[in-house]
């Protein structure tokens, strides 16, 4: 499962990145004292996933990338945009607060939003997601 990125732009930053450390995550098995490493897990989780493309879907994605990229530009706002398995998203990075108004448009395109905050060296991280494909886990649709 590998994220393919789009397209990226970061204007001037005001502070240093913050680093974060991934690589010591790990989670802690139900029933038990036992952590396994976070890269078991995710394949554990991953081995049952299957993705249906969503057909009326392929139209609009083209759209979504390139509103996107319009908006970063307009308001240098700095974006990153990922291919996933089974969407894209377009990550907007924001130091201290923000206002959001721009990104109506977008939104109204989208199927999920998220909110993240200390995001690469970012105050906060909104992340708009475009479902290209339904997701299946166990044949149980999850997304979207």
């Amino acid at each position: 499962m590998k994220n393919n990125i789009i397209y990226e732009k970061h204007y001037p930053l005001i502070e240093s990145e913050k680093i974060c450390d991934t690589d010591n995550f790990s989670v802690k098995k139900a029933d038990s004292s036992e952590h396994i490493p976070f890269d078991q897990f995710l394949e554990k989780i991953y081995k049952d996933v299957h993705y249906v493309p969503i057909p009326e879907k392929k139209e609009t994605v083209k759209k979504f990338v390139d509103k996107a990229i319009e908006i970063s530009q307009i308001n240098e706002i700095d974006l990153k945009i990922i291919k996933k398995s089974d969407h894209v998203s377009a990550n907007f990075y924001f130091f201290c607060s923000m206002w959001i108004g721009f990104l109506k448009e977008l939104i109204c395109l989208a199927d999920d939003i998220t909110f993240r905050k200390d995001i690469d060296g970012f105050d906060i991280m909104i992340s708009i997601d475009f479902y290209t494909h339904a997701t299946y886990i166990k044949n149980r649709r999850l997304f979207p």
